[in-house]
């Protein structure tokens, strides 16, 4: 006859021939060291306790055979072993159980009990709870679907196997028909896709929360890797290492390389300073001959580019070295960001260099500084909106209070950022952080920015306007050592942007 009964847990003992154990524990010290020690082990343990304190009682009722003499806890050992662990300090020191927790568990007055005085009834509630499903008998687990559908009726956060297969099954685009009718198996599907070599290097993301299932660019690559996969089989053991999954997937290429063409050659010859003619460039992508009407009024544009010509003399012979910076500890959380700067490993250019690639990014390299500086601004601006970020800095230090607000204040994400006060504001910023080990690199950068003439709104007015120029597409290129400073200066900016948000 079973009943059920709030008992306190002085009123309980714990079960000593317990089936966890391979032979009978002598003592409830015992039980608590092989608890703790052995099966399920010290985190498992604390982090139950930590469940406990956190709801104020416990989830799950204990089985209780009453003896007559005793009420032994069949099912239950490791919740009841918490409130008994205080009588031994020395195990509450071995452990880590703080003082605090004890306390928590004080407020538990009572533990529910299911209590039985037939102890053939209590083994087979026990049996029941222990040994899978029995044919239906026993408790079925839930299967990852279930458990992902549970998450949905609570109105939580799904993970990310459970939203691809929703879109796939609700999905009506034609490319996507092969995978929806093979798509199956969420823990696979989640496997694949928490995995960082397919979300940091196929979707440049940072976390596996950051899937968008409404941007097509991400719904068409998940389409290729399940695709590739379900044509190899659809089987775990093809994705069940990281290994696997890297080789699987080693020859897609990654979300931003599909939307860049494979190569952009760029003729030398586009102002030929000898003769001031504009030579017909290939179109890298069509590969036709564009027609020289395309560019206008080319005598313009020869005079529009004479006093930057004569100055870089055609690359220079003692070379130019740009995107230098693989170990400069740039560290922004950005997936743009993190891309450009992953590609865009250095370039060493002189008269001798043929790549069109390399001459490409060479006269390129403004707009790559300013998206650089565009990706790096706004995660700084979302740092610095966080209240709690602001009390990192001294601002009351920073002579133009202003400075700091036009951050906060920035709201429309679409707006340029990239501006003389924004960049004057980081490097005003930097000089206003709390943390002294900061302020000894933050010293060192600016001191280089010093002595490139960069400390002043004005100099960064400078700055961005000369980036701006070839932006426009009022210039071609910078000179040689103008672009050798303004590569050191906008590293020198991702560095203390850095700084400020660690």
């Amino acid at each position: 006859m079973k009943i059920t009964k709030s008992l306190r847990p002085n009123e309980l003992h714990m079960w000593l021939e317990n089936a966890r154990y391979d032979y009978e524990l002598t003592d409830e010290r015992e039980c608590i060291q092989a608890l703790f020690n052995t099966t399920p082990g010290k985190i498992k343990m604390l982090k139950l306790l930590e469940d406990i304190v956190e709801v104020g009682y416990l989830k799950e009722s204990l089985i209780i055979f009453d003896n007559g003499d005793k009420k032994i806890t069949l099912d239950g050992n490791r919740r009841l072993s918490l409130f008994k662990i205080s009588e031994y300090p020395d195990l509450v020191t071995s452990y880590g159980v703080s003082d605090a927790m004890l306390d928590a568990l004080e407020h538990v007055q009572e533990l529910e009990c299911y209590i039985y005085n037939d102890l053939e009834e209590a083994y087979d509630h026990v049996e029941n709870r222990h040994q899978g499903e029995l044919g239906g008998i026993g408790i079925i687990p839930w299967d990852s679907h279930n458990k992902e559908r549970f998450k949905e009726i609570r109105g939580q956060e799904v993970g990310i196997g459970k939203k691809i297969l929703d879109f796939f099954e609700q999905t009506k685009i034609l490319e996507y028909q092969f995978v929806k009718e093979n798509i199956r198996d969420i823990s696979t599907i989640s496997r694949i896709f928490d995995a960082k070599c397919i979300r940091s290097d196929k979707f440049l993301l940072a976390n596996k929360n950051a899937y968008n299932l409404s941007n097509k660019s991400h719904t068409d690559k998940i389409n290729e890797l399940l695709t590739i996969f379900y044509q190899h089989g659809g089987k775990v053991n093809l994705v069940y290492t990281v290994e696997q999954i890297k080789d699987l997937f080693k020859d897609v290429p990654s979300i931003i390389q599909n939307m860049m063409p494979n190569a952009l050659p760029i003729d030398d010859g586009i102002l030929d300073k000898e003769s001031d003619e504009v030579s017909t460039p290939v179109n890298s992508v069509s590969g036709h001959q564009n027609s020289t009407a395309s560019f206008g009024n080319t005598d313009n544009l020869s005079k529009l580019n004479a006093n930057t010509a004569s100055l870089r003399n055609n690359l220079k012979q003692e070379g130019t070295l740009v995107f230098a910076w693989k170990t400069s500890e740039i560290d922004i959380n950005n997936d743009v960001l993190k891309y450009y700067l992953g590609k865009l490993s250095y370039y060493y250019l002189d008269s001798s260099t043929s790549s069109g690639m390399a001459k490409f990014v060479y006269h390129s390299a403004p707009l790559y500084y300013r998206i650089l500086l565009e990706c790096a601004i706004k995660e700084l601006i979302k740092f610095i909106k966080v209240s709690e970020n602001q009390k990192k800095f001294n601002i009351n230090n920073i002579p133009d209070a202003t400075l700091f607000s036009s951050f906060i204040g920035t709201t429309n994400e679409k707006t340029s950022v990239v501006n003389k006060r924004k960049l004057y504001g980081v490097h005003q910023i930097c000089k206003v952080i709390n943390c002294q080990q900061a302020k000894k690199k933050v010293n060192i950068i600016t001191k280089e920015l010093q002595q490139m003439s960069i400390s002043t709104e004005s100099a960064y007015d400078k700055f961005v306007d000369d980036l701006n120029e070839i932006i426009h597409g009022t210039k071609i290129y910078l000179d040689d050592n103008t672009l050798k400073k303004y590569d050191r200066v906008t590293l020198s900016i991702l560095q203390l942007i850095s700084i400020i948000m660690k």
